[in-house]
């Protein structure tokens, strides 16, 4: 079984254990349920699922020979967008661009990886953390009750290139802020 048939099937069971918790929120393939990073032994380009585990979309460092972790393109479904860093070596802040959306993604405390802040013109403030501080494998969003259950973690502990994501956001809720909340914990474990 590969790697991806993994996940799937990982996936399908976490959503079949977590679905009588959800059974009044509608899943569509407009939500995550997945990620996986393409190669074994490459964290630069990663596959997502959405939350039937069907393929539907990408994520990929943009100068990946180079090893520039600063330049990233996305895309799930239609969205198409990038993320970059905002300062040049300060991987602190960074913004995500989908159209004229942006969303700027900030570590809440400096120098402490395991708490952010998504916000974009007003209507977006997101506060996205690990559920422990000792472990990047577990990330959730702490104001769940405005804007919807989401959740990224490590679907084996410890292997940083499978990730299980709970969405339950509804489905007209940013794009490009899921994929700043996506893109957190990937940037947490790649080698820097």
């Amino acid at each position: 079984m590969n790697q991806a048939s993994r996940l799937r099937l990982f996936i399908l069971a976490a959503l079949w254990v977590v679905g009588s918790s959800c059974a009044s929120i509608d899943l569509d393939a407009q939500n995550m349920g997945g990620i996986y990073a393409q190669w074994d032994d490459d964290l630069r380009e990663w596959v997502i699922l959405d939350t039937e585990g069907n393929e539907a979309g990408s994520l990929a460092m943009r100068w990946a020979v180079q090893n520039d972790i600063a330049f990233w393109d996305y895309s799930f479904g239609e969205h198409r967008g990038e993320i970059r860093a905002r300062w040049r070596d300060n991987y602190q802040e960074w913004q995500v661009q989908e159209g004229n959306e942006i969303i700027t993604l900030r570590q809440t405390w400096r120098d402490i990886p395991t708490e952010w802040e998504l916000t974009n013109d007003g209507d977006i403030r997101l506060s996205w953390l690990t559920r422990w501080t000792n472990t990047p494998e577990e990330w959730e969003l702490r104001n769940k009750e405005e804007f919807g259950r989401f959740e990224v973690f490590t679907a084996y502990e410890g292997d940083p290139r499978d990730w299980v994501i709970i969405d339950e956001t509804d489905p007209d809720f940013s794009v490009a802020a899921r994929m700043g909340m996506v893109f957190i914990p990937i940037l947490m474990v790649l080698p820097k």
